[in-house]
């Protein structure tokens, strides 16, 4: 265990490119996600000031902005340990495979965790929004679990393509349109037949709706609990297999 601690610090050695830095960004994201999502768009489609669209939209932009850091910083970590004179390092000190899977995936899940925890908070300020505190815990939590799935996903990535170049293509043309069409703007019940069926059941629109249902009045979906569960475990157990086999080869 001491051994998994100690991985953890060393990720966030120095503290301010890895960690203070980080959250610069992320307060920067979160007031031009506060401009466009509830200064901007509710000014130009007259529909959305019938209805409150500052705790609509606020777990929308949590999760989308959780996803998205989950996704990144997933990729990048594996591909530095991978591609880089550091995987060489960790293996002089005789750790076991599993605990150095455990320590990397552990601190990415970490980092993660400071910066939803840190976009919720300033999001919440900015909206002035009243949170009700059962909700909201229930609501982190579920979204921290949906996103070992995403970390496993990129996990995954950052072992397969070394090149950052193809990354970058699947990031900006595959994940983030994906992110965008899976309810962040608009809800999947406003499509109709075959693209309803289609983005609703999405599993980063499971993570967002399925958040945006428990902030607002506590409704936890099963299925989608269900689904993130399989697909965690699922992920979880093909980015050990390969990243074990990374690390042996």
């Amino acid at each position: 265990m001491n051994s998994i601690i100690a991985i953890i610090k060393k990720e966030f050695s120095p503290i301010f490119p890895k960690l203070i830095l980080p959250l610069i960004l992320n307060l920067f994201c979160c007031i031009i996600l506060f401009l466009l999502f509830f200064k901007g768009i509710a000014k130009i489609i007259p529909e959305l000031n019938n209805i409150d669209t500052k705790n609509i939209y606020l777990p929308n932009i949590i999760s989308l902005i959780t996803i998205c850091i989950a996704f990144g910083i997933s990729y990048f970590n594996t591909n530095k340990l991978f591609h880089t004179n550091i995987l060489n390092q960790i293996r002089t000190t005789n750790l076991m495979e599993f605990q150095i899977y455990l320590g990397e995936f552990l601190n990415i899940l970490f980092f993660t965790f400071i910066q939803m925890i840190f976009s919720f908070i300033t999001l919440t300020i900015l909206t002035g929004i009243t949170i009700n505190i059962l909700y909201t815990i229930v609501f982190l939590l579920f979204l921290l679990f949906s996103v070992v799935f995403i970390i496993q996903i990129s996990i995954i990535l950052g072992i397969i393509f070394s090149n950052q170049r193809t990354f970058s293509l699947i990031l900006f043309f595959i994940f983030f349109p994906l992110i965008l069409l899976s309810g962040v703007i608009i809800p999947s019940n406003i499509y109709s037949d075959f693209l309803y069926y289609t983005i609703k059941y999405l599993p980063t629109t499971m993570i967002i709706e399925g958040g945006n249902a428990i902030f607002l009045n506590l409704n936890i979906n099963i299925i989608y609990v269900i689904v993130i569960s399989l697909l965690n475990i699922i992920f979880s157990v093909f980015s050990y297999i390969l990243f074990k086999k990374e690390l042996l080869s």
